[in-house]
């Protein structure tokens, strides 16, 4: 038995460890199209072709970050989410302001958060540089998403440590 049940393990293990292998390729490539739709829909079409920077932050931690002349697309997440993790890539324009945004990755939930993806978007699109991303029962002037506080909460979150990113690339060009 124990014979049996070794033999079997290590065959679905050379199966499982195959699958992987063959399918890390094209998962890898489809991630990029999406990274890199993500980057040009939340860019000005005039900023012209975007370069990929790594923003080291006093934490240790590195971010990504696309510079195309001052306009800069930055890759941002958060676990403040109602469903967890909340990936988006936001792009400022050339005078700071929030351009638009785009969200790669979430698990809010279906009909409440999820508006994170569409709704949520006409309060946050076309605020400048130095916005305070609080909702208004923080004591911002954002609107939160009907029922979905935490969501709204969270994106605030994350589209202000955006524009921090976005402050250390630029002071990373002027240096």
């Amino acid at each position: 038995m124990i014979l049996v049940l070794t033999v079997t393990s290590a065959i679905t293990g050379l199966v499982v460890a195959s699958a992987e292998r063959f399918t890390r390729v094209p998962i890898d490539r489809t991630k990029k199209a999406i990274e890199l739709a993500a980057i040009a829909e939340v860019l000005p079409q005039d900023a012209g072709v975007p370069v990929l920077t790594f923003v080291p932050m006093g934490d240790g931690a590195t971010n990504i970050a696309y510079v195309a002349g001052r306009c800069v697309a930055v890759q941002t997440s958060t676990d403040k989410g109602y469903g967890g993790r909340i990936a988006l890539v936001v792009g400022f324009d050339a005078e700071g302001g929030v351009y638009n945004y785009t969200v790669v990755e979430h698990s809010e939930t279906p009909g409440l958060g999820s508006h994170i993806e569409d709704s949520f978007r006409a309060h946050v699109v076309g605020r400048p540089a130095g916005t305070v991303w609080k909702v208004t029962k923080d004591g911002g002037d954002i609107d939160a998403i009907t029922s979905a506080t935490l969501s709204s909460r969270a994106m605030c979150d994350a589209i202000a440590e955006a524009e921090r990113i976005r402050g250390k690339v630029l002071k990373m060009k002027r240096e």
